[in-house]
């Protein structure tokens, strides 16, 4: 071997040995990575109230948090967890992973960074102090949309039998479903054949509301779900949700009324007709419904009195008694032969739907109505108590929709009780329109398409002007 040989050999040992001097350095001088399990409770508007183990890693400067590594896998398949991977980024078959930046003050950690779930992603603040921690989540507005705590724990045991929660949910569905010959399709046959393999896996909460949801999504029905009631009052997910109603003046013509949900009161509904829209004689109105999700009927119907000059039958509801004696629904004519609910009372409804064959829903114009203009944005979150209106206000030329196709989610639901606090919502009554549509999986189009963020953009420049 020559010089010039030798002396290329020589450069490379040593660069090898730099190489490796410099990782041995940092292996044994850099901060070991702290991680530790939290029994956790989470609340949020998306998942609603569960139990579930967090595990949480805290560097020099960032923190990594995840929920059971290789969860998704085993509920979803492999195939299906590499795209929630993919396009979620959650890695290692967690349902829920949080990466940020942690900084100490006075002995507390503060927490800041990124919630990620397939449900929806938020900010996440927290602070980690001794053996307990505590977080909310917040979206891009900084509105709270969730929270969680948890102190520190060794076990990770299954927190409860799900196999068994699993087998009396669906039980129960199949007996309460509105339509008794639903549970005979090969649909639900496959969904209660996976749902009840993937219970043998689960180990808390989080993967028993994720795992029902992940199946059930794939029936042809809606407002079918498992979840866990919230009995502790200092873990409120009301507190979360923004204001029913929101109004704001555009012009001295136009005013726009934002609901986020028909969650709240007959009496508010009318109240901010009567005391800020109908004294105006605004010329338009626009009503923006894109992020509400739905509620309870008896705010819808008193929004809908509000905007009608004439009485209407909306539609109607039937129920697993009209379906075990017909497989035709019944037309407008025969609407005569069965009770027809207009006052704006849930309770009434949910029994009338107990004692019925079906219920029609009429909407009778309040004392007083808005006469202008009524522009309404939808999108597809826009569902449930929504729909029917929408539906309703577009088939009479009452109002103008603009924006996305409506979720296609209409149908009344009602919860039994598992065990454990679990609770089973079942479909118990499927709604069809005054001629004869069925909203579930369809939704209602809008008269003028656009994307989400561009509905009221269009409205104001190209339709109202």
């Amino acid at each position: 071997m020559n010089d010039k040989n030798k002396f290329k050999l020589m450069k490379r040992k040593i660069k090898l040995l730099m190489i490796l001097g410099i990782m041995f350095t940092f292996l044994f001088t850099s901060t070991q990575i702290q991680a530790q399990i939290y029994s956790t409770n989470l609340v949020s508007n998306d998942i609603g109230f569960v139990k579930m183990y967090l595990t949480i890693e805290i560097g020099d400067s960032t923190f990594t948090a995840y929920s059971r590594k290789g969860a998704t896998k085993e509920i979803m398949g492999g195939g299906a967890a590499m795209l929630m991977k993919t396009f979620a980024g959650i890695k290692d078959g967690s349902i829920i992973r949080i990466n940020g930046t942690v900084k100490d003050s006075n002995n507390i950690k503060i927490l800041d960074g990124i919630f990620i779930s397939p449900m929806g992603n938020y900010y996440f603040n927290g602070e980690l102090e001794n053996n307990s921690f505590s977080a909310y989540l917040s979206n891009a507005n900084r509105e709270k949309r969730g929270s969680l705590d948890g102190s520190l724990t060794t076990s990770t045991k299954t927190m409860e039998n799900y196999e068994e929660i699993t087998t009396k949910a669906l039980t129960i569905s199949e007996k309460e479903i509105f339509n008794p010959n639903f549970p005979k399709n090969r649909k639900w046959e496959k969904f209660k054949k996976k749902l009840s393999k993937a219970s043998e896996n689960i180990n808390d909460d989080l993967e028993m509301v994720f795992s029902f949801f992940y199946y059930a999504r794939k029936l042809p029905i809606s407002h079918l779900a498992l979840v866990k009631k919230n009995n502790n009052p200092t873990h409120n997910a009301s507190e979360m949700i923004a204001e029913n109603l929101n109004f704001k003046e555009l012009s001295k013509e136009t005013a726009l009324l934002t609901i986020n949900s028909f969650g709240g009161s007959a009496e508010e509904m009318y109240q901010v007709f009567d005391e800020k829209i109908i004294p105006k004689n605004y010329s338009n109105l626009i009503v923006d419904l894109r992020d509400n999700g739905g509620g309870s009927i008896e705010a819808g119907l008193a929004f809908a009195s509000k905007l009608v000059n004439k009485e209407s039958f909306e539609g109607i509801l039937l129920t697993r008694k009209y379906f075990d004696k017909n497989d035709k629904i019944p037309s407008l004519d025969n609407y005569s032969n069965f009770p027809h609910f207009e006052k704006a009372n849930f309770d009434l409804l949910v029994q009338g739907l107990h004692d019925y064959d079906g219920i029609c829903i009429k909407v009778t114009p309040n004392k007083s109505v808005f006469k202008g203009n009524v522009f309404i944005l939808t999108s597809k979150y826009t569902g449930s108590t929504c729909e029917p209106i929408v539906y309703g206000l577009k088939q009479s030329n009452r109002a103008t929709i603009i924006g996305e196709n409506t979720a296609g989610k209409m149908l009344s639901s009602e919860p039994f009780e598992v065990q454990n606090d679990f609770q089973i919502y079942v479909p118990i009554a499927d709604y069809y329109t005054n001629d004869g549509v069925r909203l579930d999986q369809k939704g209602v189009a809008p008269n003028y398409k656009t994307k989400y963020d561009k509905a009221l953009e269009y409205t104001l420049n190209q339709i109202i002007k």
